[in-house]
């Protein structure tokens, strides 16, 4: 769909002041000059120019805009802005938005946030991640770095995943990144090769619905890494007090064990043969 609007008309029949939108597939759109092939360029988020428009499979970052509560919004990795009009007479430039709250990565729980479900499976295995609190969908955001943030917007073919089991990643599948683990937030980036890292191995848990990053361990074991999910409404961590167990008992405060295993050196220890002489030969003779 194309729609026509005018901007800071003072004359009848001035074209050059007269832009259509153009609707991509995402719900974004292309804001052009009317009868021209000049475009709303960001520059990179630096200031508003009329630039030459991108070819459709070139996919400019800055030339794709978003309307959101009547806002013209362009985004990218760090930021959010939008076209402001300002002065006298009134002129146009970007102005920064308030930051959007970001995904991170927190103890998993089945809350809102947290639940992302595979949903609309098709025979090629592709599905979207849909959060039911939300009722939208996990997708990218188009950005000119390779880190690609996550965001949730409505449920297209845009925004569907796959799950590569035997390589322990999830995949974008327009984009071909994987999710992984970033380094202040989770993140798309490019695809480990031949097998996910630690901040790729990532799986989808259908019950109750997660996209958690699996336990790992660096440094010869001495750092383990415990299951972490991702969670767009992270809670403060609850402060833990050592006190009486009698006022425990009185405030019916309980646990519970969780995860609970064998260390792997414990199971080898338990299944090691018994050997005929003790470790270090026989013992040493009576005086």
């Amino acid at each position: 769909m194309i729609r026509r609007f005018d901007a800071l008309t003072e004359e009848d029949g001035n074209n050059l002041q007269i832009f259509v939108s153009e609707d991509l597939p995402d719900e974004s759109v292309r804001v052009k000059l009317l009868n021209s092939d000049i475009c709303l360029d960001s520059s990179s988020g630096k200031e508003l120019v009329p630039y030459p428009c991108y070819a459709d499979k070139q996919e400019n970052p800055n030339q794709i805009w978003k309307v959101q509560k009547s806002r013209l919004v362009w985004e990218d990795a760090a930021q959010s802005i939008c076209v402001d009009a300002y002065g006298s007479p009134s002129s146009l430039r970007l102005r920064k938005l308030p930051p959007q709250p970001v995904w991170s990565l927190a103890a998993c729980a089945n809350k809102p946030g947290q639940r992302l479900q595979r949903q609309d499976v098709r025979p090629d295995g592709t599905f979207w991640l849909r959060d039911p609190d939300a009722g939208k969908c996990l997708a990218a955001r188009k950005v000119p770095s390779l880190e690609t943030p996550l965001v949730l917007e409505p449920c297209t073919d845009r925004q569907r995943f796959r799950e590569l089991r035997e390589r322990n990643q999830v995949q974008h599948v327009l984009t071909g990144y994987c999710i992984d683990a970033g380094n202040d937030a989770p993140i798309l980036y490019p695809c480990h090769e031949p097998k996910a890292l630690r901040k790729q191995r990532f799986q989808v848990k259908d019950t109750p619905g997660w996209l958690q990053l699996m336990r790992g361990w660096e440094d010869n074991g001495r750092k383990r890494f415990f299951e972490r999910c991702l969670d767009r409404q992270p809670q403060p961590p609850m402060r833990v007090l050592l006190g009486k167990c009698s006022e425990a008992e009185a405030k019916a405060v309980k646990w519970r064990r969780i995860n609970f295993r064998d260390t792997p050196e414990w199971q080898l220890w338990q299944n090691a043969p018994v050997p005929a002489k003790p470790l270090g030969g026989d013992l040493p003779p009576k005086p």
